[in-house]
């Protein structure tokens, strides 16, 4: 499948101090995978890095306090990946996301964004097809629903109670009835 997300990327040399970068592009509530924190890392020598071994962890600080962490990562050569799931795009604010690379005991915080959680939806309730004026308009048609639903179920009730007086007739009775010996 093709690759549907946004990607964030930074290339770093080995030396490099790990900076903050400020994404302006805010992320969309209710996304789902649609962003890849991307960091290609380079030796001093500006050659491509292997990371071979190192393990990738992403955490998303979310504006109401909580950390979606451990956000596991992968790596191909000198690319390390994290891309980011539902749970980072639930709490509009502003949120904080590093990506740690691991390797023999030894941690670095090789990305550090921060940027906005942004609620892409509002205004008025769509109901696929039918637009519903506001919320008192929802209410009405779910209690109207429910109405309906409780009027059925009532109809079904005295469906059953019918069915409850008719007896029904043995094998022996029915042969009998219609005259197989």
């Amino acid at each position: 499948m093709a690759e549907v997300y946004c990607i964030i990327n930074k290339t770093i040399k080995l030396a490099d101090r790990t900076q903050k970068i400020n994404l302006n592009e805010p992320l969309a509530y209710d996304n789902a995978n649609a962003h890849a924190m991307r960091v290609t890392v380079f030796n001093d020598d500006g050659g491509p890095e292997s990371l071979s071994g190192v393990g990738v962890v992403g955490s998303f600080l979310k504006s109401d306090g909580n950390t979606v962490t451990p956000i596991n990562g992968t790596v191909n050569g000198n690319v390390a990946e994290v891309i980011l799931p539902a749970s980072c795009y639930v709490t509009p604010g502003r949120y904080k996301f590093t990506m740690n690379l691991s390797v023999n005991g030894t941690t670095r915080t090789a990305l550090w964004v921060e940027g906005h959680v942004e609620r892409n939806v509002g205004g008025t309730i769509i109901d696929p097809g039918t637009p519903v004026g506001n919320i008192s308009t929802a209410i009405a048609n779910a209690n109207a629903a429910a109405t309906a639903a409780n009027e059925a179920a009532t109809e079904a009730s005295a469906l059953v109670e019918e069915l409850q007086d008719f007896e029904i007739a043995t094998l022996e009775e029915s042969k009998s009835y219609l005259g197989i010996t």
